[in-house]
């Protein structure tokens, strides 16, 4: 057996990377956006906290 033929290729199964981000555009209803870029591993309750944050809101 060849070293190719004895590692699985993980090209193109759908892999993600560590550090890939996640870009969010957030409408409110008086039309204002908020854009967010957020890591792909970042936990919602930080992006929710963000959130509240630049709107002047508590959570």
């Amino acid at each position: 057996m060849s070293d190719q033929e004895a590692k699985p290729s993980t090209e193109g199964v759908g892999y993600k990377k560590e550090g890939e981000y996640i870009k969010l555009k957030v409408t409110g209803q008086d039309t204002s956006e908020i854009h967010l870029k957020v890591k792909m591993t970042t936990h919602l309750k930080k992006l929710k906290e963000s959130y509240c944050q630049r709107q002047g809101v508590s959570l």
